[in-house]
C-alpha cells in the first residue's frame, strides 16, 4: 500500500507490510494503511531511508507498483486518416501534481489496432473532433491528427433470438467480441441450445432461443 496521513499535501508515501514482497488486495492494503494510524493515499514517491518510507521499503525496486487512491478513466485515441484506435490512460496526478501513465496507454501512445466503425463513420479531421466537443463530448484535439475521447462502455445484445434463418457468415460478419469456452465455466452456469443454425451451438445462462442476453455465446 502507499499509506499516507490525512494530509493530501504529503509526498512521501509509508510502505507497511507484514513481509517483504507481500501481495494484497485493495482492501488488504487500506486496512494495512489504517493499522498503522494512516489512509491509503496517492503520494508520489517512495525514499529507500526506512525511517522516511517505513520499515518494508528494503528491496522494493524504484518500477514497484501499488495501490493507490486515486481516479483513472479509459479514453479512445482515433487516428484521422485510418480511423485506428488507440487505448489512453488518464490518471489522476499524484499529491506532487505528476500524472504517471504507463508509455503505451499515454496521449502519445501509438500502439493503434483496426477498429469497425458503425457505418464506416468516425472523426476523420480535426473539424469532426472540434464537432463533437462542440455537441458535449469529452473529447480533444490531440497534435492535430488524433481525437481523444473519453469512453462508455454499454452491454447489449446483438442477437436478441436466434433461430434456422441465421447462418455463420452472418454470425462471424455481426459478432465482434470474442468469448472463451463456455466449458470453462461452473457446472450449470451456461446452457446449450440448438436454435436451428447449421453447425453452431448457442449458449446462454438463462432464457431460450427467443430470449438471448449481451452474455450469451454462438
Amino acid at each position: 500500500p502507499m499509506c499516507a496521513s490525512s494530509d493530501s499535501s504529503q509526498t512521501i508515501s509509508k510502505i507497511y507490510c507484514h513481509y517483504q514482497g507481500e501481495r494484497v488486495t485493495y482492501t488488504g492494503a487500506e486496512a494495512l494503511c489504517a493499522a498503522n494510524g494512516e489512509m491509503q493515499s496517492h503520494p508520489s514517491e517512495v525514499r529507500e531511508n526506512t525511517s522516511k518510507s517505513g520499515p518494508c521499503v528494503d528491496g522494493i525496486s524504484a518500477s514497484f507498483h501499488s495501490w493507490a487512491n486515486a481516479w483513472c478513466s479509459v479514453q479512445v485515441k482515433i487516428d484521422f486518416e485510418s480511423g485506428y484506435t488507440a487505448i489512453v490512460n488518464e490518471v489522476e496526478p499524484d499529491h506532487a501534481g505528476t500524472a504517471q501513465v504507463e508509455p503505451k496507454v499515454s496521449s502519445d501512445t501509438l500502439n493503434f489496432f483496426k477498429t469497425y466503425w458503425a457505418d464506416d463513420i468516425y472523426p476523420s479531421d480535426m473539424n469532426a473532433c472540434l464537432n463533437l466537443i462542440a455537441g458535449g463530448a469529452s473529447c480533444e484535439v490531440h497534435e492535430g491528427k488524433y481525437c481523444i475521447c473519453d469512453t462508455t462502455v454499454v452491454d447489449s445484445a446483438v442477437f436478441a433470438s436466434a433461430d434456422s434463418s441465421m447462418s455463420i457468415d452472418q454470425l462471424l460478419t455481426d459478432l465482434r467480441t470474442g468469448a472463451v469456452d463456455p466449458s470453462t465455466f461452473d457446472a450449470g452456469t451456461y446452457n446449450s441450445l440448438n436454435c436451428g443454425i447449421e453447425g453452431v451451438t448457442v449458449y446462454s445462462k438463462s432464457g431460450d432461443c427467443s430470449s438471448l442476453a449481451s452474455d450469451s455465446i454462438f
